[in-house]
Parts: C-alpha cells; sequence; structure tokens
C-alpha cells in the first residue's frame, strides 16, 4: 500500500533545494548576543547549539532551512519553511511561537513527546509534521491552527483524536498511521475538505457514520485494524465506491 513518508510532494520538492549547513567551531550564541538584543532570539539560538542543530551556511531566499537554523532576528523571522528530519530532537522551545512567517513546520524521526502550547501561536501554519516521534497523546496544543492543510503524526503512541479535530475545517491530508488509535469523534465529519485519511495499523475497532459525510475523501487507509465485521461491511459497500483510488486490502 502506497504512502509518503512526509507531508506532500511539494515537501519533497522543497527538501531537494535545502540550504547546505555547516558544522561551527564556536558557539552561535555568542554571536546571538552581540548581534540580537531580543531574548528571544538569544534563547533560541542557545536551543540550537543544545541540541548539535548547526548554523545555516547563507541566508535562504525562500525562507526555507533544511536541518539547520540560522542564528539572526532578520533571517528567523522571515523563515517559512522549517524542517528537521535528522536530528534527535527531545524538545521545542517557547521561542518558536516568534516564528510569525512559518507556513512548514517538519519534525520527524525526532524524541519529541510533547509540544510547547506556544506553538499554537504559528497562524499561519499549513503544513505540521511530527512523524516518527514519541507523542503519546494528540497535542491538544495545535488545536487553534486553523489553516492548517496537512496533519502528519504518524508513527507515535497516541491513543485517542479529541473532538476539537472538527477546527481542521480546511484541512486535506490527516495521517495517524502507527499509533494506537482506537475509535474516531463524530466531529471528524467537520473536515469537509480532507482528501487523505490515514489510519492504517491503530486499534480502532467500530468507525462513526459520521465518516460517510466527508464528500472530499479520495485516500483512505484502514488496513490492519481490528475492524468488526459491521465496520467491514460499512468500508466495502458505503465507503469504497466514492474513493478515486481503492486502498482496501483488510483479509476476510
Amino acid at each position: 500500500m502506497f504512502f509518503s513518508k512526509y507531508a506532500t510532494s511539494q515537501i519533497k520538492a522543497d527538501l531537494q533545494f535545502g540550504l547546505m549547513c555547516y558544522d561551527y567551531r564556536i558557539k552561535p550564541s555568542i554571536g546571538c548576543k552581540k548581534m540580537n538584543n531580543d531574548k528571544w532570539v538569544v534563547k533560541l539560538c542557545k536551543w540550537a547549539d543544545k541540541n548539535n542543530i548547526p548554523v545555516a551556511a547563507e541566508k535562504s531566499f525562500d525562507g526555507q532551512y533544511t536541518d539547520c537554523l540560522p542564528r539572526d532576528e532578520e533571517s528567523l523571522t522571515q523563515m517559512t519553511k522549517l524542517f528537521f528530519l535528522s536530528q534527535d530532537i527531545a524538545e521545542l522551545p517557547r521561542e518558536i511561537a516568534n516564528l510569525h512567517n512559518l507556513k512548514s513546520l517538519v519534525i520527524d524521526n525526532s524524541s519529541l513527546f510533547k509540544l510547547p502550547k506556544e506553538i499554537g501561536q504559528l497562524l499561519q501554519l499549513e503544513i505540521l509534521s511530527v512523524a516518527n516521534s514519541k507523542l503519546s497523546k494528540f497535542p491538544n496544543e495545535i488545536t487553534s491552527l486553523n489553516n492548517l492543510l496537512f496533519l502528519d503524526l504518524t508513527g507515535n503512541q497516541i491513543t485517542g483524536i479529541p473532538r476539537s479535530i472538527g477546527n481542521f475545517s480546511r484541512l486535506i491530508k490527516l495521517r495517524f498511521r502507527n499509533n494506537r488509535i482506537s475509535r474516531l469523534p463524530k466531529e471528524i465529519e467537520k473536515l469537509v475538505n480532507l482528501e487523505e485519511l490515514d489510519l492504517d495499523s491503530n486499534e480502532i475497532v467500530k468507525l462513526p457514520i459520521a465518516i460517510s459525510s466527508l464528500q472530499s475523501l479520495k485516500w483512505f487507509f484502514i488496513d490492519n485494524n481490528p475492524l468488526s465485521a459491521s465496520s467491514k461491511e460499512y468500508v466495502e459497500r458505503s465507503l469504497l465506491p466514492n474513493l478515486v483510488t481503492n486502498l482496501w486490502s483488510i483479509e476476510h
């Protein structure tokens, strides 16, 4: 069954143009103190140092940085895309809330077990991926991000989806593959723009009737769940005929 590791094909294209980073010999936070008066910039620099995140080799013309971070205020505030794909990050600093222009944030393969509440202030965020990390519950801190188009929480230990999932009315792709989710809330019906829903490899027994309200749904992944006989029948008879691509392969 096909499954893309990262957010969208656009993210993959973006990564091909990611900036090269260099290893530094002195702590860049020293330079931060001289260049910046704002305490949040200095704290963000110290966090980057602590997590061994390299300095960006040059300023990005499109505001994108991959596995590195600039240390000057101008570049930080103009940043639009930030990808951490190979950094073992254990926590995010509260100061991330100052990256007001951020539209894409990808922190995959990390040790994150929670997100700071300040992440909810990134109101321009459209793409958020915290895949293959250590989240044990759905991060309610993100429910204010009403502009999200893509949310990927694949490969965590999330056990439930809150009713506030209905806040993401603009969402197009939602991925919860490889978690421990046992049920879906009725409010999922509010995701009227949802085209892809990935629930593969969870603990779902019964699907809510509300899922039939997802008129925009084209791709649905539900394999490797202990679905009841009635839910299997519902998927096969009522849901699959409306999908563009048949991705159903449950063994009977």
